[in-house]
């Protein structure tokens, strides 16, 4: 293969996004050539990032919090139209006045 199109295949064989046969040819012409190894090792090196392992429980909260409002705002809204039915339909305020 030529180094041209290994090199356009290069960044999606960095995050893993290749086939099994592309990355097999990848591999065949990394092992033959030193120029695009030594672009695969850069690419690489760059690629490399510490992310933090990040704890999530702090949103969980805020999500579990969030559901209970809408649990809430649905409750009230149901309550307020249930106290208007029962105003205007079961007689204690008559609906002609």
């Amino acid at each position: 293969m030529k180094c041209e199109i290994i090199n356009d295949l290069l960044p999606l064989y960095c995050d893993g996004l290749t086939s099994q046969v592309s990355n097999e040819e990848i591999e065949k012409h990394l092992d033959g050539c030193k120029e695009c190894t030594a672009v695969y090792e850069s690419m690489r090196a760059e690629n490399k990032t510490d992310i933090p392992d990040t704890n999530i429980e702090p949103l969980k909260k805020v999500r579990r919090k969030n559901k209970l409002k809408i649990i809430a705002g649905f409750a009230a809204g149901f309550l307020v139209l249930g106290i208007m039915f029962a105003f205007m339909y079961v007689g204690v305020v008559p609906a002609s006045s």
